[in-house]
């Protein structure tokens, strides 16, 4: 019988028995491909607080749980107001909110921010409440498209959605087939570099 994968939120880690597994996160950051080393740590650090009180609300709004509002700040009430539009105006059909998955043959892991119907689409959502989009981001859903695959979930589309502190939203669509590849041979490299180094 398979062990089942175990999260823990800090520090954000996921195991499967004794074997830490790579996160897709994880890697696209320390292999440069999502490389926010310029960004000032304090910026990192509430942009990353808004974007977990973000992502909460949202997995409470998209659950279905009627208390969701409740979740909402003034800080974070336009952000939240630019998923809603965007999944009222694409017609989203939530199929996994925010669960942890992970590859059995990869043996990497990762927690899709959204796995969704999306205009007849099975896609996978990436919440992005900044200011810029990073062509990194590519790589990173095409992570979460194999975790999903993995999971008995085709992915069809791969998209993030840039939400605005207008209350407005960006859709950026990734189709670039070579980004599947880049991630796994980042994940291959990750793990070379950490077995060298005993990590």
């Amino acid at each position: 019988m398979a062990e089942p994968l175990r999260y823990v939120s800090e520090p954000h880690s996921y195991w499967l028995g004794p074997r830490r597994l790579r996160s897709v996160s994880e890697v696209v950051t320390a292999m440069g491909i999502v490389d926010l080393a310029a960004v000032p740590p304090e910026i990192l650090a509430n942009a990353a607080r808004r974007g977990r009180e973000i992502h909460t609300a949202l997995r409470y709004y998209l659950d279905g749980e009627a208390d969701w509002r409740a979740l909402v700040t003034e800080e974070t009430a336009p952000y939240v107001d630019a998923a809603i539009a965007f999944c009222t105006e694409t017609g989203v059909e939530p199929l996994v909110v925010e669960r942890p998955m992970y590859d059995p043959a990869r043996y990497f892991a990762g927690t899709p921010d959204l796995i969704a119907r999306v205009r007849g689409q099975v896609a996978v959502v990436d919440w992005k409440a900044i200011r810029s989009m990073h062509a990194g981001y590519g790589v990173s859903t095409a992570g979460y498209a194999r975790l999903a695959a993995a999971n008995g979930i085709p992915i069809e589309t791969r998209l993030a959605v840039q939400l605005l502190p207008t209350g407005q939203y960006r859709v950026e669509t990734f189709t670039d087939r070579h980004d599947d590849a880049e991630f796994l041979a980042a994940l291959f490299c990750y793990e070379r570099r950490l077995a060298r180094n005993g990590g």
